[in-house]
């Protein structure tokens, strides 16, 4: 019999036990070959499409996704992130005739902005630097963290406007001008292979080795006006956000590993009644998160609700790791085996502790762990 939660998980779409039934067949197999699974990838794309012309909320697809594969599931979530840029700018060629391609699955898109909303944006000299250069600019620098780079036909990355020191030209008004004129932010849209575009093969990662997440080097990259998507702007991140589940989807991730732990706990309880309790208690707490999360993207708020965008990835982020955890307790020495797919659940829970954690969450789940009481998500 399904579990309570794999059926609420499935309840959305019809399609949906397909997709996860052909995710499991992959995922055990990915980060033991570090390939990119661009065929996951398209699967996903279909599979969005189809639900696009339903009424169910945006991030159910993406809870089905990690409760398939998680590793493919993190890398639609950098492909919307780089749709939603281009659905939301103004550049009319880029939505013409490259986000179409996008959309099908038949091309691959993702991101380079992490560096705009890090602490690396109070440096001196910012991670990627966009250096006036006749009527375009030339990117240099690096971006840290970027999925799927090597493999990607389009990159939206983010630049700040910077004078040149290496004999470019730099207007005036950059050279003389505030700090704040010299300072402005700017998201491209760039078609790979590119010039002077150097992206890594994929870090070596304790999960998710086969999303290729790697940093990306910017020599000279000439871009134009015809590639801006967003910008200038003093903060791009905030001009060009697109509204919908945002961040949402980062929390839908962490409720689908879950997902998969608290079925399998479900499964020993049905052949263990001593498990029956733990089960239960987890599946309780997933469905209540669940109408929590649904809440926040009805838009949904309230005196009964304690939960806003932090709290909720605090809360999802937990639950990830108390049930892998938990599955990994009653797996025993086998659950701790390379094949058995327990071992690599809870080493992808520990992806959340570090993936899109704002200082708030972050600096909460320290208090949680050393049992402190946190000021930060009251």
């Amino acid at each position: 019999m399904p579990s309570p939660v794999y059926q609420r998980l499935i309840r959305f779409n019809p399609d949906c036990a397909e997709l996860i039934t052909r995710l499991r067949s992959e995922t055990a197999q990915l980060d033991r070959s570090a390939t990119f699974p661009i065929d996951n990838v398209r699967l996903c794309a279909r599979f969005e499409r189809l639900c696009s012309f339903t009424e169910h909320r945006s991030t159910a697809p993406y809870i089905a996704m990690a409760y398939g594969c998680l590793t493919t599931a993190f890398i639609m979530t950098q492909r919307s992130a780089a749709i939603r840029r281009i659905e939301t700018s103004n550049n009319e060629r880029a939505k013409e005739s490259v986000l179409p391609c996008i959309e099908s699955g038949e091309a691959f898109a993702t991101v380079g902005i992490s560096h705009l909303t890090t602490s690396r944006r109070h440096l001196p000299t910012p991670p990627v630097q966009a250096h006036r250069d006749g009527d375009g600019w030339r990117l240099q620098g690096r971006v840290p963290w970027v999925t799927g780079g090597c493999v990607a036909d389009y990159l939206v990355v983010g630049a700040v406007e910077w004078p040149s020191s290496s004999g470019l030209v730099v207007p005036s008004e950059v050279r003389s001008g505030s700090e704040s004129s010299s300072r402005e932010e700017y998201l491209f849209l760039i078609s790979c292979p590119k010039i002077g575009l150097h992206a890594g093969a994929g870090m070596e990662l304790i999960a998710l080795t086969s999303s290729c997440t790697d940093g990306i080097d910017f020599d000279g990259v000439r871009v134009t006006r015809e590639d801006i998507l967003h910008g200038p702007s003093d903060n791009v991140m905030a001009a060009s956000h697109a509204g919908g589940a945002g961040g949402l989807h980062t929390s839908a991730l962490a409720m689908g590993l879950a997902a998969s732990a608290i079925d399998y706990l479900y499964e020993e309880a049905m052949v263990r009644p001593s498990l029956r309790l733990y089960a239960d208690k987890l599946i309780g707490n997933w469905l209540k998160l669940l109408d929590e999360l649904d809440a926040l993207e009805d838009g949904v708020t309230g005196s009964a609700s304690l939960f806003d965008s932090n709290s909720m990835r605090k809360m999802a982020n937990d639950l990830a790791l108390h049930s892998t955890q938990s599955a990994m307790a009653v797996a025993k020495g086998a659950g701790f085996m390379r094949e058995h797919p327990v071992g690599r659940w809870c080493s992808e829970a520990l992806f959340f502790l570090v993936w899109s954690c704002p200082q708030g969450v972050a600096e909460a789940h320290l208090c949680s762990m050393t049992h402190i009481d946190s000021p930060w998500l009251e």
